[in-house]
């Protein structure tokens, strides 16, 4: 590197890394000198700017579409987004329902996931629920789902063979037909029972209570089962069918039957001889599942409601009274040995305490 002469130093650079020193660019200096370092200006740091966000998809835990309008209905959020900022915001467009929160959802319609309060969706009515979520900076995406309030099964019918028969000595048969519900609804199941009518002090009708013979699961619309006792002097009773779809969805139909009581001493057999098939199951086993144990219980109440007739009537000797209070004390011990085993269920707890309360 050309440089200037000692005791030169070069008028436009400080160095000759720079650029080379031309003679007639020297001055004389009286020591080689250097321009001042400067300390560069800070520059502040440039703001981030977010992708917009993006929400994948809107759906219900079930991932159906369909939903029961008497229970809550839930609906979640695949979102993502880098602003932690981001806010949500959920509206119906279909219907013009009203989101208030503790009034029609449950949650604020401000979170990223909405749960609507039972009973809000009305059955056989369609919403469109639409979530947008926004940026710090504004930028937005939005997603919706489209729900169905379900409709319980209808069209269906039922009969029940035979018409008339004799308290726990007559199979009767069951049969439901002809159910029809919405495509996302099936399969069907099928739950048969009784009505247990209360009376007063007056021996008049009071209330009536629903006794399940067998738990929800059975998917098949046939059933058999053995009968108690009906009501009043013609010994009416009201049997029936509960048909409930996958959304928990359900409709009832109604028939009834004649169930009369055999003769004393032939009851007082048919009691002692269900009491001791049933001690005789229950003994054999160390659990039943919920449909096995309402349909013992079911049993149970029948054969106490024969006792009951034989032990009211003026028909009976002592001989039948006395057998009618020991087929009473196996029955007791057997509804205490169905608790124990029995998986429990509303309709179980519901048939153990009709027969209880029969017994």
């Amino acid at each position: 590197c050309v440089t200037c002469a000692t005791g030169n130093s070069c008028l436009v650079n400080t160095d000759c890394q720079s650029q080379i020193c031309q003679s007639n660019e020297c001055i004389e200096t009286a020591s080689p000198t250097s321009a001042p370092t400067v300390s560069p200006t800070a520059l502040p740091t440039p703001m981030p700017t977010y992708s917009p966000p993006i929400i994948n998809s809107l759906y219900t835990p079930s991932g159906f579409t369909e939903v029961n309008p008497g229970s809550k209905v839930t609906i979640k959020s695949d979102y993502s987004s880098a602003d932690s900022k981001t806010t949500f915001e959920w509206i119906e467009t279909k219907q013009g329902l009203d989101l208030e929160y503790e009034e029609t959802v449950l949650t604020r319609p401000s979170s990223p996931s909405l749960v609507i309060a039972k009973d809000v969706i009305e059955s056989g009515k369609t919403y469109n629920f639409t979530m947008i979520a926004t940026n710090s900076h504004g930028a937005f995406d939005s997603e919706n789902i489209v729900l169905s309030g379900s409709r319980p099964p209808w069209n269906g019918t039922m009969s029940i063979t035979p018409s008339s028969g004799l308290a726990l000595l007559t199979t009767f048969t069951f049969n439901t037909s002809s159910w029809v519900d919405d495509p996302q609804s099936y399969p069907l199941q099928y739950a048969f029972y009784f009505r247990e009518t209360e009376q007063d002090d007056d021996g008049d009708d009071d209330d009536e209570s629903m006794v399940m013979l067998n738990d929800f699961g059975n998917i098949t619309s046939n059933f058999t089962a053995k009968l108690p006792l009906g009501y009043g002097a013609n010994y009416s009773l009201v049997v029936g069918v509960m048909v409930r779809d996958r959304l928990e969805t359900q409709s009832l139909y109604e028939t009834t039957v004649f169930v009369s009581p055999p003769g004393i001493t032939e009851a007082v057999g048919a009691a002692e001889d269900e009491a001791d098939r049933l001690e005789l199951s229950l003994n054999s086993q160390s659990s039943l599942d919920s449909s096995a144990a309402t349909s013992v219980a079911s049993s149970i109440q029948a054969s106490a409601s024969l006792l009951s007739y034989v032990l009211q009537s003026a028909n009976s000797d002592a001989n039948s009274t006395s057998a009618a209070l020991l087929a009473r004390t196996k029955m007791l011990t057997n509804t205490l040995k169905l608790i124990q085993i029995s998986e429990p269920s509303p309709a179980t707890v519901e048939s153990q305490a009709a027969a209880i309360q029969s017994l």
